[in-house]
């Protein structure tokens, strides 16, 4: 079955009879096996201390939030021949950061502790 010009879909038979569909683009498969997929939704049944969690929860925010801003201040101050490629690398290190800063407040309001 051809869906554009240069793809197409090949049916394949693997191991224990499986037979799956596999994109190929120009020859080269793209896809992945297609297994039916389980999520299991079962709570653990140890139950966390909340507070152990806002308290270790916290001081990873404080670690974050120092880290963060020595990642801010080298970004400010990066110079040299590769200005421009570790200016970007350190950016984006700088975001994903930020990113990880707001999961753990946000974990920390999931239970009930507003972050300092």
């Amino acid at each position: 079955m051809r869906l554009l010009t240069d793809y197409n879909f090949e049916k394949k038979s693997y191991e224990k009879n499986i037979e799956t569909y596999i994109l190929c683009i120009h020859g080269y498969p793209t896809g992945q096996k297609q297994y039916p997929h389980e999520i299991d939704i079962r709570v653990s049944e140890t139950e966390i201390d909340a507070a152990s969690a806002n308290t270790a929860l916290q001081s990873t925010l404080y670690e974050l939030i120092d880290l963060y801003l020595a990642v801010h201040q080298l970004h400010w101050n990066v110079r040299g021949p590769e200005f421009y490629t570790l200016h970007d690398l350190i950016g984006d290190l700088h975001e994903n950061l930020a990113g990880k800063m707001d999961m753990i407040a946000y974990r920390k309001l999931a239970f009930g502790t507003p972050s300092d």
